[in-house]
């Protein structure tokens, strides 16, 4: 199973960290995160083309090339996997269109799945992490709730007992 988990436009800087947008230079690329989970695969072909902000194609200014084959040398097994492409020169580039992705396997064997279809996974698995950090949170909020319940309980019960102890010295008084 392939699934693209995270595209992003954007540049390397220091310390390897990725920064959104162009570079000082103009040169943009792109970060795919994947998890990937299958036979080993010997190449990865990533084919995508980047567009401006009103959606047209947008080519390189060095190149002229649009559409970019991202080619990943394996092998690729199981797991986590993240990748980089920094291949175009155009600060006109505000997103990519992912037409397809071709997994080449070691047994000679392949697969060519459509970008639309890595678009609509890459969506849904977003939107199943994001339902499952708001039921986190929402659960820390009922934890938190129980906890400050308790607590104020507790207290509550501490100024009783603090009242009748003083009613108690009055009483006798003391």
């Amino acid at each position: 199973m392939f699934l693209m988990t995270f595209c992003s436009l954007g540049h390397a800087g220091e310390y390897g960290l990725w920064y959104n947008g162009p570079d000082s230079t103009g040169q943009i690329g792109v970060k795919f995160n994947v998890r990937y989970s299958g036979k080993t695969v010997k190449y990865c072909k990533i084919v995508c083309s980047p567009i401006n902000a009103v959606e047209d194609f947008v080519a390189c200014a060095i190149t002229g090339k649009v559409e970019a084959e991202i080619t990943i040398t394996g092998p690729i097994n199981s797991g986590y996997h993240e990748w980089t492409y920094d291949g175009w020169y155009n600060s006109n580039i505000t997103n990519v269109i992912i037409d397809r992705v071709v997994l080449l396997y070691m047994d000679g064997s392949s697969e060519s799945i459509p970008g639309k279809k890595v678009v609509e996974d890459m969506h849904r698995w977003q939107q199943l992490k994001q339902q499952e950090q708001q039921l986190k949170a929402q659960q820390r909020s009922e934890r938190i709730k129980t906890i400050l319940g308790t607590v104020f309980g507790i207290i509550a019960g501490l100024i009783v007992l603090i009242r009748i102890i003083a009613f108690l010295i009055d009483y006798r008084g003391y």
